[in-house]
């Protein structure tokens, strides 16, 4: 968990070391990151002058938004141990959660996949 007192919406976030290793192995040498689909920073500068109207969006909490599917929540078990009884619970995440070498495909193919959706409605914006 990272702590951030100076931020006043969201002091805590919860992050999965993905590559951290247990005799050597780490889950992010395990997991596909997928191709790339975030824009190029300077095409994105480039076209955001373009145009007389821009739009922007807060992403931040953006992969606790997107739910993982029950087949594929096992992959991201971890322990917790409770300090007051010295006991161990096993956990699971049901969202894409920061650390993962996947986490930023999933959120873009998520956005793209939404774009696809909503082309004919609003075309400017997809």
């Amino acid at each position: 968990m990272v702590v951030r007192e100076d931020n006043s919406t969201s002091k805590f976030r919860i992050v999965f070391d993905g590559s951290a290793k247990y005799k050597g192995i780490s889950l992010n040498e395990y997991l596909d990151a997928g191709p790339a689909l975030q824009s190029d920073m300077v095409g994105v500068l480039l076209r955001f002058r373009l145009y007389s109207i821009a739009v922007q969006a807060d992403i931040m909490k953006m992969f606790l938004q997107i739910g993982l599917k029950e087949k594929d929540r096992d992959v991201t078990r971890f322990l917790w141990k409770d300090l007051s009884k010295h006991k161990f619970h096993v956990y699971r995440f049901n969202r894409v959660c920061f650390g993962l070498t996947c986490s930023p495909f999933l959120a873009m193919a998520v956005i793209r996949h939404h774009a696809e959706l909503k082309k004919e409605v609003h075309p400017e914006a997809a």
